[in-house]
């Protein structure tokens, strides 16, 4: 897999090209926002940051410092492996971590913080969501997913095979249900009362969503050539389905690959 990232002294001229993440046909819909690219280009290297700590399980070569290396995953010159299969998945987390965070803390014009966390979180009105004001309001997940879904999936639809397209969706849903939100809740009556708190929802840390993707990548199931990902395609456009249905529960990852599959430690051991 090449992975190129150039770079200008102006944040406008930065240019993020992930091949297998972004591609040409996409890349306008992200140049719009210049913040946003930066964004992803953050995003690019908290995975190849997370990658890189699996390295002691895995034999692989994750470059954080400058352009990664031609070295990384170097069996990602075929698509279908197990290692593209993860690494796809890490980085649609991490993008859609990174534009949740983005957007609360003003960072892109075209979102804020999420909207529906206002007001009480109970009847009993002790805790209350911060607001969108100074950037302390909650991280917009949702918004993050659906601006994931213009730019990522879009790419893996129509120009490859059917069942390609397929696997490559899939594993793009994954990685985007590993993140999830958590609640935090500090103080603001007077005097240390603690009558009343303001709350927020943050994503989890990346460390916890590489964790996530790990089991995913344990139980992973490998997909023949000659195998029917699904009955229900009728075409190269198509997105896969019930993804909410992911949410709850471990997802392996699919890949296709020719070669011998080496054996993961459980996500136990």
């Amino acid at each position: 897999m090449q992975i190129c990232i150039e770079s200008n002294k102006k944040e406008e001229n930065e240019r993020v090209q992930v091949k297998g993440l972004i591609n040409s046909r996409t890349f306008g819909i992200v140049s719009k926002d210049p913040a946003l690219v930066t964004i992803l280009k953050e995003a690019l290297h908290d995975a190849l940051a997370e990658c890189s700590q699996r390295s002691h399980v895995h034999r692989w070569n994750c470059a954080v410092v400058g352009s990664p290396h031609s070295a990384l995953f170097p069996s990602l010159t075929h698509y279908g492996t197990r290692e593209f299969a993860y690494f796809l998945a890490l980085s649609t987390a991490s993008a859609v971590r990174a534009i949740a965070r983005a957007c609360a803390m003003g960072r892109l014009r075209s979102c804020s913080c999420d909207p529906s966390k206002a007001g009480p979180l109970f009847t009993d009105q002790r805790d209350i969501w911060a607001s969108c004001a100074q950037h302390i309001g909650s991280d917009n997940l949702r918004y993050a997913i659906k601006l994931s879904k213009r730019f990522i999936d879009r790419q893996f639809s129509c120009p490859y095979r059917d069942k390609e397209s397929r696997i490559y969706l899939h594993n793009i849903a994954v990685g985007r249900t590993r993140v999830r939100l958590k609640t935090k809740c500090e103080c603001v009556s007077a005097f240390g009362s603690c009558l009343r708190r303001r709350c927020s929802a943050r994503v989890e840390a990346m460390s916890q969503v590489g964790d996530a993707l790990m089991e995913s990548l344990s139980r992973s199931r490998r997909i023949r050539r000659s195998n029917t990902v699904s009955d229900s395609l009728h075409g190269a456009c198509t997105r896969t389905r019930r993804e909410h249905h992911m949410k709850r529960k471990v997802v392996p990852l699919w890949f296709v690959d020719t070669g011998r599959r080496r054996a993961l430690p459980s996500s136990n051991s």
